[in-house]
This record gives structure tokens, sequence and C-alpha cells, in this order.
């Protein structure tokens, strides 16, 4: 046994090798995770990514753009578009089969020949293996044709107080529970499911699921499910693991009761099948799958854009993993494993994120951010792409990204109507008719020039209102002085570089730049990019003041830790205040943060210079905590506010 595994590994370490040479990762020896019988290739990625190669300083913006799915769309417009306009992007392939067409390495290669990035989009589009990771479907904690799967029968269709079953369903209520476009509706109530309904629910949701199996015993199934579009999931990624890892045979059908684990396939060695007991092996073979066929390394991930399950359990308006009400429903709760150990042969425990930075990833997108997917209860900035290292945040890997340019909403805005009759410019009236251009102008300026990368993902479609609204974005941007830089650029500007000289204010000339790109617009809003209330901008001797109506708050993150000096000179009567804005900060609630400092202003006939110097600590990192990953209390960033009823010019902000 031991000369036959020692044969195989030195096959596997030579395709490895193989593999590594014509690609920037690099992978290390394998080291025994079970027994004698399997073995794991661990992730040793090289970090030198996509490096931003311009200069970084607070007076600069950036966007950084993600193209979900590979559409025909992405290639035939978006990609011209983009390269017209000298902007990057990130494009996410979604894996369909284990090996490539040439078309497919064509379509590859045109988004890296034009300096674009490639990111991975899992296999199939299919988000249940990572944001269902108990679910199982035939978990063997007996012997198989005995097993005790999760979730129950009874967790599924008993009551268990108030007429709902474990997961916060009414039980009279029909079953809702999203199963993807191709799969079959359950016509049934909770209460009235069958036994072979609760098992599609369970296979359904797990990696683990064989259709063809489903399909012969549940006559429901077999009626609606089509095989070739539902039975492959499992076969592909086992077909990877033998390829790529030295496995063989399938998954299915492979479990041992002597020797308590599966035999065969990607969950070779694992004691369930449990969706988090092979996450480290796909996103392996995933790797090395890309690496082989494009010679190219995977360094981001995007959530795929399939529903959730919503069988999570709920307790005071947050979700959770499990009854017990321990493991919140995000990212970042970690699972024990029963196959990965640690170098002191304990048994791993980790989330989705810890896997994806075990293995290189710099950053994923659209993803289940804490606080987000569990009733939004959970107090924590979804800013961690700061413009400043010194104040990103360590957990940035899950990078919170929106969908302001979201097509499948606009086709009503513009499709149907193309005319655009009028004298003003196409931007303009797009802007002036408000609904996706406008606000993805207002959101970009505003959060731009608080010092965040902002994020946004696209869904691209084929349109005649994708191509305007797309091109009418890029032009706003290039114009103005915003770059659209490719997600490793983002983490690169975000980690790799410190911005600790000179002004840190990021809009210290209180520019507004979607006046400059619509001067002909009469509903630009008066305030300057990033701050919020009713003010204006005028100008004195050529110096820009900013005219404040009512109270206006500017948001500024990234400010470093340290001895802070802000400084303006002032007219008027009223206060500017200062307070702290940390990762534990509500969002809605930045207003009622920690008062720092405030400087009272009474001096209505002349400007005055008016400073404050405040301390920016260091503060300790938190005992794990699920939301911010322990930084729950680290400052980033600062919130000035200014009555109204002030005049302010030559605003300045210095690290001592």
């Amino acid at each position: 046994m031991r000369s036959i595994v020692s044969i195989s590994l030195l096959v596997r370490l030579y395709l490895i090798i193989c593999l590594v040479s014509c690609s920037e990762a690099k992978f290390a020896g394998a080291d025994s995770i079970v027994g004698d019988s399997i073995w794991m290739i661990e992730s040793k990625a090289n970090l030198k990514k996509m490096a931003y190669s311009g200069e970084v300083t607070p007076e600069k913006r950036y966007i950084a753009l993600g193209f979900d799915d590979f559409r025909t769309s992405d290639f035939s417009l978006v990609i011209p578009l983009l390269n017209k306009y000298g902007a990057k992007a990130e494009f996410n392939r979604i894996h369909y089969s284990a090996d490539v067409t040439d078309e497919e390495r064509q379509l590859v290669e045109m988004v890296l020949n034009n300096g674009h990035e490639l990111g991975d989009h899992t296999w199939k589009h299919y988000s249940y293996i990572f944001d269902a990771p108990l679910f199982n479907g035939q978990n063997p904690d007996s012997p198989e044709g005995n097993q005790v799967p999760f979730p129950s029968n009874s967790q599924l269709r008993d009551d268990v107080g108030n007429g709902k079953n474990a997961f916060g369903h009414m039980l009279s209520e029909p079953v809702k529970v999203t199963l993807g476009s191709q799969a079959p509706s359950i016509d049934a109530t909770w209460s009235n499911l069958t036994d072979e309904e609760c098992q599609y629910i369970r296979e359904y949701f797990s990696v683990m699921k064989d259709r063809k199996d489903v399909i012969e015993r549940t006559p429901l199934v077999r009626r609606l499910v089509d095989i070739d579009d539902n039975s492959d999931l499992i076969d592909i990624l086992d077909n990877l693991s033998n390829t790529y890892l030295g496995t063989s045979g399938s998954s299915n059908g492979s479990w041992s009761r002597e020797d308590g684990c599966y035999k065969g396939g990607i969950f070779t060695g694992c004691k369930t099948s449990a969706n988090h007991e092979i996450w480290e092996r796909i996103l392996l073979v995933t790797k090395l799958f890309v690496q082989d066929k494009f010679h190219v390394d995977l360094y981001t991930w995007s959530w795929p854009g399939s529903k959730s399950s919503m069988c999570v359990f709920p307790s005071n308006g947050k979700l959770y993993y499990d009854s017990q009400n321990k493991q919140l429903f995000n990212n970042l709760a970690k699972f024990t494993s029963s196959l990965f150990r640690t170098k002191d042969g304990e048994y791993k425990t980790r989330s989705w994120t810890d896997v994806l930075k075990k293995m290189g990833y710099l950053s994923t997108h659209d993803a289940t951010y804490p606080g987000r997917r569990d009733g939004q209860t959970l107090p924590c900035m979804s800013y961690q792409y700061i413009m400043n290292a010194s104040q990103s945040r360590p957990d940035a890997l899950i990078y919170s990204t929106n969908r302001c340019v979201d097509y499948s909403k606009i086709a009503s805005e513009y499709e149907k109507d193309k005319s655009f009759i009028g004298k003003e410019s196409l931007e303009v009236q797009m802007y002036d008719r408000g609904g996706t251009f406008r606000d993805a102008i207002e959101t970009w300026r505003k959060h731009t020039a608080n010092g965040i990368i902002w994020g946004e993902v696209i869904d691209s479609e084929d349109t005649w209102s994708e191509g305007i609204i797309l091109e009418g974005l890029l032009k706003y941007g290039t114009t103005t002085g915003i770059e659209f830089v490719t997600k490793s650029e983002a983490y690169d500007i975000s980690f790799n570089h410190s911005l600790i000289e000179g002004n840190l204010i990021y809009n210290p000339h209180l520019r507004n730049t979607a006046k400059e790109f619509l001067p002909e617009s009469k509903t630009v809003p008066s305030n300057p990019d990033g701050y919020e209330g009713d003010c204006s901008v005028e100008n004195e001797d050529d110096i820009p003041v900013l005219v404040t109506n009512d109270t206006t708050v500017y948001h500024h993150f990234g400010i470093p830790c340290g001895n802070i000096h802000y400084e303006a000179v002032v007219k008027g009567k009223g206060f500017i205040r200062v307070r702290f804005i940390k990762n534990s900060t509500d969002i809605n609630s930045i207003g009622s943060s920690e008062l720092v400092c405030e400087r009272k202003i009474d001096s209505e006939k002349q400007y005055c210079i008016n400073n404050m110097d405040f301390t920016v600590p260091t503060n300790d990192m938190t005992p794990y905590e699920q939301r911010c990953a322990g930084w729950g209390n680290k400052i980033i960033g600062i919130r000035l506010e200014y009555s109204g009823g002030l005049r302010i010019k030559n605003i300045m902000m210095c690290k001592k």
C-alpha cells in the first residue's frame, strides 16, 4: 500500500511542478492528512499580483469594476468600451466542464491580453456549496443505509413552537425554498413534505447530490428534472480531483463502513459529506485547472448570484447555520473539518473566507457579508478597501460590492424610449431622468471622495441601454479623474500604500464632479463630492468656499493612527465636531458615535483660522467575533460635522 501511495504521490507532485512552471502560483509538497491514502497539496501562492503601477495620492479616486458570468456582451461590448477609455476590470468566469474549448481559451486570452483580470465565479454558478455548508444530504453519522441526514425531516416539517419549523417557516405555508431556475417546485406545505421531498431539499443544497439516484427513486423529480442539466456537479469535481489530486473513482457510493470515510472522488477521506469538508479541494483543483488550461492563476472570487437556501435557523432577528445559534449565517462562520489538519495534528476549524485566504485569493465580492444576511442587526461597517494601508481592514477579502449598475432593472428606463429628444447631451438626459445612471454617479462621487475604493459588480446584457449607460459612466470617470482598476489593483492600493504626508482630505478643492461632467444639468445637487447635507460651494478670489445652510457631514475613511491636526479658515456662528468611526459602528448611527472634539465658531464678520488636534488610537484586536473578524474596535475614519451658517475654506488635515 505504501509503495503504491508513493508512486501516486510522485506522479501528483510531477503534475504540480509542471503546472507551476507556467504560472506565478507555487504549490508546496504534499502533507499527509488522513492515514496513508489521502494527500493534499496546499497552496503557497506567490503574492505578486496585478500591482497598481500609478502613484497613490489623497486626491486620486478609484472604482473596481467586476463583470460576472462571462456573458457574450462582455466581449462584444464591454471590453471594447473599457479599452476605449483606458479602464480595467475583472471578468469572473463560470466553470461548466472539466475541459475547455478553443473558443473559451480565446475569450480568456481576450481578457488577459487587454490588461483585465480573470476571476473565479464557481462551478456551474452554484452558491449552495458555500452558503449552506452544513447541508449534506447523506451525513454518515451511522453506516450507509441507516443515516441521520441534516437537516432532519423533523426539522423541516415538525412544529417547534408557534406553528413554525426549526427554520422559522410557518408549517401551513407552501414551500418556497429557492432551488434554482431548473429545479422543480415542491407543491406542498412544510408540514406535508414527504420523506422524498425532504431528501430532495437536502440533496439540492449539498454538493454530494446525485441527481441520477434521486430521479430513479423520486417520482416528483423524475417528472420535472432534466438529468443532463442537473446531475454533473459532483461528477465534475470528482473528475478534477482525480486528475489533479490523484484520487480515483466517485464520491457517491464510496462510503466505507469499516474505515468511516469516503474512499473515492473529491470526498476521499472525509468522515462526512457536509459541503465545508472539501472547500480547500474545490479551490485547489480550480486553481490547478485554470493554470493547466489557461496558464494563469486566480486571485479573485465572485459569489454567484444564485439565491440562498433560506433554510437557516432564526433567533432574535438574526440567522444562524446551526440550531444552537452559534454559527452566524455569513462567510466568517467557522466549521471544524474531519479531513484537514493543522501542523500540530489538530483538525482545522476554518471559515469559507479562511479557505479563500489560504489558497491565495485576494478578494471576493457580492458576498454573504456579516450584518447583511443575518437580519442586518449586527453593527459593522462594510468598507474594507480604504485608500490607506494603515486603515484597510485585514478581513478585506470580503469586499462588499454593490449593483448600482443593474441592467436587469433599467430596461423600462431606457429600452422602450431610445429617442432622447432634447438639446441636452445624452448623459445629461439620462442623469436628469433619474434611475440607474444618476444613482451610480451620485454613489461613486460620494464614496470615492470619502476614501473608499468603490466596488461594483455587473451582470452585463447585450442591449442598447447597457452600451449608452456603461459608456456614459466611463466618460464620467475618465473625464473627472476616477480610475477604473482591477480587484487585485484595488487590493494593492489598499494594502501596500500608506497616505501619511500632506493634506489627507480626499476632496480638498470641494469639487462637484457631477456638475463638472454635466454642466448643463439642472438637477445636480449643490453639495461637493463626499459632503452630505444642505450645502453648496462658492468661489471667493478663486478659492472654493463650503457654504452650510444646515448640518453638513464629511466622512473621512482612512485617517491614519496617531496625532492628527485639523485646520480650516471659517466665518460664521456655529460649531465643527469630530467623531470617530469604528468598524463596529452601525453605518446608520454614525451621528451618535463617540464625540472626539468640538470647536465653537463665533466670527460672523471675518474669517478666522480654526484648528483642532486629536489622537487616533491604535486599538487592540478584540477576541474573535463574527463581525469584523475581531477588528470591531478599530477606528477606520472620522466624521466631520459642520453646523449650518458657516463658510469654510482651506480645509486641511495632516499627521503631526
